[in-house]
């Protein structure tokens, strides 16, 4: 995936409107940058049907109306995709299929978090969904948003918060962040009114959440010692789960890691379901509901 590429050709699109239907050099340009992004089309100069898929699935992925005319909002987001990190995720465009589906979710490390880097799983996987329902994921007055998220826990509003849903961590001297009912508190404030946080869920729920509704979630397994929590933005028919994972990749032992590798990472089913299931009675898993998204559509 070469990025200069992707945006040398773009910017060849910027004053042009290409519908499902249409035929020429524009066309061949656009076919050119969708297999960039791997989705794999033939460059006939034809836009159709299987052009007009891949632009879908680019204008979902980018969180734009999916009406699949590429115009200048499609352009713009191609471009923007190009200059983030978020494009090179190791998820190309053409991973989603029957076999892998693959939803949109930002990746965001912990390890470069100010606040208890060591112990923000739980905020981090929070800011990646909320970037995923069109939250900047970027720094605010150079505070990124899962240092901010960490603050949120602690207001004024927060502290009511964590005593009206688990005084009981209170008089245990839990940390907000580690307890679930906050994490789905701070979700519905960033995007997700109806998220809530399901004990026992089976290993076909949890695919089906994910595959059939096309919902990423978060879940809590012995991936490390003390526990630790990754994103859930895709899955296979076989039961594999692709992971954003905030400490790195998991199937390494998390060797070497300066966390990015874990950036959408196949996590094999046998392994990862032994890991969230370790109490023998299901997955805990923070289910977000459907987002409220800001969208924005090509006339």
């Amino acid at each position: 995936m070469n990025t200069t590429t992707i945006i040398r050709l773009a910017r060849r699109l910027r004053k042009t409107i290409i519908r499902q239907g249409d035929g020429g050099g524009n066309v061949t340009v656009l076919q050119q940058i969708l297999s960039e992004l791997g989705a794999g089309l033939g460059q006939d100069g034809k836009f159709g049907a299987l052009t007009a898929t891949a632009v879908l699935e680019l204008q979902r992925l980018i969180s734009l109306t999916a009406d699949a005319v590429v115009g200048p909002n499609t352009i713009a987001g191609i471009l923007g995709m190009a200059g983030s990190t978020t494009l090179k995720d190791g998820c190309p465009l053409g991973a989603a299929s029957d076999r892998l589906v693959t939803l949109p979710v930002p990746y965001l490390q912990q390890r470069d978090n100010r606040m208890r880097p060591g112990g923000t799983c739980n905020v981090t996987c929070v800011a990646m969904l909320a970037g995923a329902a069109g939250e900047d994921v970027g720094d605010a007055e150079g505070v990124q948003l899962e240092d901010r998220l960490y603050a949120e826990l602690r207001t004024p509003e927060g502290r009511r918060a964590v005593t009206r849903l688990a005084k009981w961590s209170v008089a245990h001297g839990i940390p907000p962040e580690q307890v679930h009912a906050m994490l789905s508190w701070l979700l519905r404030r960033h995007g997700y009114p109806r998220a809530r946080f399901l004990q026992g869920v089976g290993l076909t729920r949890l695919i089906e959440i994910v595959r059939e509704r096309g919902q990423p979630v978060i879940v809590s397994g012995a991936f490390t010692p003390a526990g630790h929590l990754v994103v859930v933005r895709g899955a296979t028919t076989a039961g594999d789960l692709l992971v954003n994972d905030p400490w790195g990749d998991w199937t390494r032992d998390y060797a070497g890691e300066d966390g990015r590798r874990g950036r959408c990472v196949l996590y094999p089913a046998d392994a990862a379901w032994r890991a969230l299931d370790r109490d023998g009675e299901g997955a805990w898993v923070h289910v977000p509901g459907k987002p409220k998204l800001r969208e924005k559509a090509d006339a």
